[in-house]
């Protein structure tokens, strides 16, 4: 259909402005929408392995399939900022929908303009995403006047069962000795508002001991069992590498008030990346061209303040 489009634009006068855009990242985009949902795919292999077991407390890591050099197509078509994310399984809706179905968060109102939830399935899966800090900062009543950046955890809200207060957050950290949920054996705890803002007031924690989760993305068993068989996604072991990580994963958030655009949390995943290799060995990257282009793309729009525009 672009052959009609170039016709078109010639025929009005605009055939230099679709020259100067042909080739770039908007029509590459177009070209692996087309090639996901107009052209055959190939039979997908049945894996050697059984995926491994993914539960609460899973550390996974969004990566390039090997065989296709690609992310997984929902990372490079819908949800680019997940591309390159570490994330953290937060609940399973299953055991949620079992104890109380009207807890499953189906409707509350879409997060970021995406659609709602869709009704609890078994074996769903909600995970937030770690390490893509944004421009958007909390100030803390505290001395000093603390502020953390706001990451950009999902594209949808939190469901009542993990957000029970009205800010629809929870709040992740790394010191045991602060009490909440233990999520598995990541070393990683969860608590509501209330909690954090008593820690807070008694200066038994500070600011920069907590991650804030607003959001969630959700994965269906039988969908996250194929990005792992296809290697769009890992799970990393828990242990020590992963445990020596989290200080550098809440780092992403530090606000020191400069006003300096975010990271794109892509050095984070390369050190998660690590998790499991062998001393001493280093674990290259996998090239993923327009899905980089595309995941910077997103947070240029999403995650960071608009450019000043001088006079």
């Amino acid at each position: 259909g672009t052959d009609t489009w170039s016709s078109l634009m010639a025929s009005i006068g605009r055939g230099a402005d679709e020259l100067q855009t042909e080739g770039g990242l908007a029509d590459r985009m177009l070209g692996e929408w087309v090639r996901e949902h107009l052209l055959p795919k190939p039979a997908t292999p049945t894996p050697s392995t059984p995926p491994p077991l993914v539960t609460v407390g899973t550390a996974l890591l969004a990566t390039v399939g090997a065989a296709s050099g690609r992310p997984a197509a929902r990372f490079l078509l819908r949800e680019q900022f997940v591309h390159k994310g570490l994330l953290l399984v937060l609940q399973e809706e299953s055991l949620l929908a079992s104890r109380d179905p009207s807890a499953s968060g189906a409707a509350d109102p879409p997060y970021l303009g995406d659609p709602p939830p869709q009704p609890a399935a078994d074996g769903a899966l909600l995970c937030a995403v770690l390490n893509r800090p944004t421009s958007a900062s909390v100030a803390f009543n505290l001395p000093g006047r603390p502020t953390r950046r706001l990451p950009i955890c999902g594209n949808l809200p939190l469901p009542r069962s993990l957000s029970k207060d009205a800010q629809g957050q929870l709040w992740l950290h790394h010191r045991a000795e602060l009490g909440g949920t233990a999520l598995g054996s990541a070393g990683l705890f969860m608590l509501p508002t209330v909690a954090v803002a008593a820690l807070l007031k008694e200066e038994k924690a500070t600011a920069a001991d907590f991650l804030i989760v607003g959001g969630v993305v959700r994965f269906e068993r039988a969908e996250l069992a194929g990005m792992l068989a296809a290697g769009e996604m890992r799970a990393l072991p828990p242990g020590e590498q992963l445990t020596a990580l989290w200080p550098r994963v809440w780092a992403l958030t530090d606000d020191d008030g400069s006003k300096s655009p975010p990271s794109d949390g892509t050095e984070v995943w390369w050190l998660a990346s690590q998790c499991g290799a062998e001393q001493g060995q280093l674990v290259a990257p996998p090239p993923a061209g327009i899905a980089d282009e595309a995941l910077e793309e997103w947070l240029s729009w999403f995650a960071r303040d608009p450019p000043t525009v001088q006079p």
